[in-house]
């Protein structure tokens, strides 16, 4: 159940699409919005409770709502954006942060990482980066699944979110060198390619039920595999799952959530499976 949204603003255009998303999920679930703006805790102390007087000011007058519809509260804070982010997620406690895409400053961002990456790797919640305007609620939706617990997570949580979308869950394999390959070896690679796809979809019924999602297997590298279907499929929103790992693996080997990140082609959900 999706009871309490936490969405992170620093008041720019991409933060508002955040909160436009927010609130189209919480008028459908009837959930709580809460809107937190973080404002550096290194400035001077009466620069600082004016900057905080200023942006509480700031958000109250864009998300006034009228109507009743969606209970939304304001919280501006003193610190570090995504320790403060993930902290206030926990303690409140979020069902899902949602953030707007991030502004693109290479050398920081190489050494390091966004605020969308800091969350993903610092928190447990599910991670909500909207970058498209909001039209209503999403309608198509990819799930990346790699047989994995967090893949699974991904998965029914992509299902609950988005209850009347299509969903299709797609799975990237490899077989090196196949072009090479001779008669025998293309066939065994048929069969494999079988079983993996029944797989497939014995993991997604046990997940969501039958006839929800579409299945669909592709051979290559899951990057390039999520990328093509992106610009061949068009979902408006992507899903996938995440370790959330931190330290030295995480520097060596990245996940799949963070590469998609640095450059989203539309909407991206990271779900970590705990």
């Amino acid at each position: 159940m999706i009871a309490r949204l936490l969405v992170g603003s620093d008041l720019r255009p991409r933060a508002g699409r955040a909160v436009d998303r927010a609130l189209e999920i919480a008028d459908r679930f009837g959930a709580a919005v809460r809107i937190l703006s973080v404002v550096d805790e290194d400035l001077p102390m009466g620069i600082r409770d004016r900057r905080i007087a200023e942006t509480d000011d700031l958000l109250r007058t864009a998300v006034t709502r009228d109507d009743g519809s969606a209970a939304v509260t304001i919280r501006v804070e003193a610190g570090a954006d995504h320790v403060t982010i993930v902290d206030h997620a926990a303690a409140w406690p979020a069902d899902m942060i949602l953030l707007g895409t991030h502004r693109e400053r290479p050398v920081l961002d190489l050494f390091i990482g966004t605020t969308v990456e800091r969350v993903l790797r610092r928190g447990d919640r599910p991670v909500l980066v909207v970058k498209n305007p909001v039209a209503g609620p999403y309608r198509r939706v990819l799930v990346a699944v790699d047989f994995s617990v967090y893949s699974r997570r991904a998965l029914r949580f992509a299902a609950d979110l988005a209850p009347d979308a299509e969903v299709r869950a797609v799975h990237a394999y490899d077989l090196p060198f196949l072009s090479q390959a001779g008669t025998a070896a293309l066939d065994r690679a048929q069969g494999l390619s079988t079983e993996i796809l029944e797989q497939l979809d014995t993991l997604v019924r046990a997940t969501v039920g039958d006839g929800r999602v579409d299945c669909a297997l592709r051979i290559g590298g899951v990057i390039p595999v999520i990328g093509q279907e992106v610009a061949d499929w068009a979902p408006d929103l992507l899903v996938v799952g995440t370790h959330g790992r931190a330290g030295a693996s995480h520097a060596l080997l990245g996940s799949v959530a963070e590469r998609c990140l640095k450059d989203p082609q539309t909407d991206i959900l990271a779900v970590q499976a705990w």
